[in-house]
């Protein structure tokens, strides 16, 4: 099984004009950064929407998270049955159809969106989609402990 974990920088991050937050956004697998480290993106866009898609796949037990970073034209997909998540192979991360660790990885994107949230309250940023991101948050919280308490009785 692989690490394959969300990533984020905010030393160039600024908040633009449409009042979001730009700043590194990246993945890793097994330390290998994609699409590169510190890629300039929407972080509470991708963050969240990503959080929002786990905690429905847990929901559901099964689907497809579809991940694209809006600034390029790259992407990602995560297969996932119950508790099997594989990264699928796209055009630019072309990876054969490796199993990730979901706990190293969702736990990844909350500490992210965590993160995301502590800086714009330590910086005042009053970035759009704030209200959003804090219920996006507890919503994968409460996610991520309902499969981590699955996932250690399968194990």
């Amino acid at each position: 099984m692989r690490t394959f974990e969300l990533n984020v920088d905010f030393s160039h991050a600024e908040l633009t004009g449409t009042e979001t937050l730009f700043g590194g956004i990246w993945v890793s697998l097994d330390g290998e950064t994609f699409p590169q480290h510190g890629w300039p993106d929407f972080m509470t866009q991708l963050a969240g929407g990503l959080s929002d898609d786990i905690s429905n796949i847990i929901s559901d037990g099964e689907g497809v998270i579809n991940f694209y970073f809006m600034d390029g034209p790259f992407e990602f997909r995560v297969q996932v049955n119950q508790l099997n998540w594989i990264l699928e192979p796209t055009e630019d991360l072309n990876e054969e159809g490796c199993p990730i660790d979901p706990i190293i990885f969702i736990g990844s994107v909350l500490a992210s969106v965590e993160a995301i949230q502590s800086y714009c309250i330590e910086n005042n940023i009053a970035e759009r989609d704030m209200n959003r991101l804090g219920s996006t948050i507890e919503r994968l919280r409460e996610s991520f402990s309902s499969y981590r308490s699955q996932f250690s009785q399968v194990s």
